[in-house]
């Protein structure tokens, strides 16, 4: 049977923990694991929404004015977006979003579509294809620092990063990955040989590209 690599990246992607357990602190959310929060993110805890104003990488979560409900202890972040094609036709959908609030539309997973299927019908796993993803978000090129660059851009990233490739190692159509390529693009667009930059998708982006040899189980139901 042949395999869907959209299908299975996308219930990968769809399946990124983003559960976020804590203890109220005031207006802090203690915690070891801030998973990919960002900053200016909204939360919603006990049924009040609060917005993200400060956060340090797995240790707390800061916001807008102290949690009015302090017995809770979880709450659950924004589901990234997903997304595939080529840059040119997944910028002609976010040119149609453009109206909406950008939480709408960030953090975006963007599968490239240039995947290739390499099958083996009797070997453990059956089935790889080498998958190029773009972990994208929002950033700010003219008012961040190189350090609030990272802080607020990157690493949120790098946590997303992370939670894919959980949510691959946990699904039942894949196998274990244990080797992969990640780069940085801190400028998520095109620098020509004078300097001028062209961003891609029409947005002011950053983004993480994850490459790996995805390997798939055979489907063993009848």
């Amino acid at each position: 049977m042949l395999i869907d690599v959209i299908d299975i990246v996308e219930e990968c992607v769809n399946s990124i923990d983003n559960k976020i357990t804590f203890t109220v602190d005031g207006s802090d959310l203690l915690t070891c694991n801030t998973s990919y929060v960002s900053i200016g993110d909204v939360l919603t805890i006990g049924g009040e929404d609060y917005t993200v104003t400060a956060l340090v990488s797995d240790k707390n979560i800061s916001l807008d004015r102290d949690v009015f409900d302090s017995d809770v202890t979880t709450t659950t972040i924004k589901t990234a977006k997903f997304r595939h094609g080529t840059v040119n036709t997944v910028n002609a959908e976010l040119v149609k979003d453009l109206g909406k609030n950008p939480i709408e539309n960030y953090p975006l997973v963007f599968l490239l579509e240039e995947l290739e299927v390499n099958y083996n019908i009797n070997s453990i796993p059956y089935a790889s294809s080498v998958v190029k993803l773009f972990f994208i978000t929002q950033t700010d090129y003219d008012n961040f620092t190189i350090d609030q660059h990272h802080k607020r851009t990157i690493e949120p990233l790098k946590s997303l990063v992370d939670g894919f490739l959980n949510s691959v190692n946990k699904n039942k159509r894949t196998e274990l990955i244990e080797v992969f390529t990640t780069n940085l693009h801190p400028i998520f667009g095109y620098t020509d040989e004078n300097g001028y930059t062209e961003t891609y998708l029409n947005d002011t982006l950053s983004a993480i590209q994850l490459t790996i040899e995805l390997p798939f189980k055979k489907n063993k139901c009848c």
